[in-house]
């Protein structure tokens, strides 16, 4: 949280198969958040990962509705 990441869960899953890592990024409402907001965060989250430099992890950005 202490670095913006609230409202965000990161889950990392190895194919057993191949030893591929990828991973996913759970964006979750925070709560009294809109729904504009949300889906804002979510696509600056998705930008910043199309700036990172690419590795052999494919990562993955799904929105998670409110529970």
């Amino acid at each position: 949280m202490a670095r913006g990441v609230e409202g965000v869960a990161f889950r990392i899953y190895t194919c057993p198969r191949c030893q591929k890592d990828d991973l996913f990024v759970d964006v979750c409402p925070l709560p009294g958040e809109s729904i504009d907001a949300f889906h804002q965060r979510k696509r600056d989250l998705e930008r910043l990962i199309e700036e990172l430099p690419s590795s052999d992890a494919d990562v993955v950005v799904a929105a998670r509705p409110p529970q």
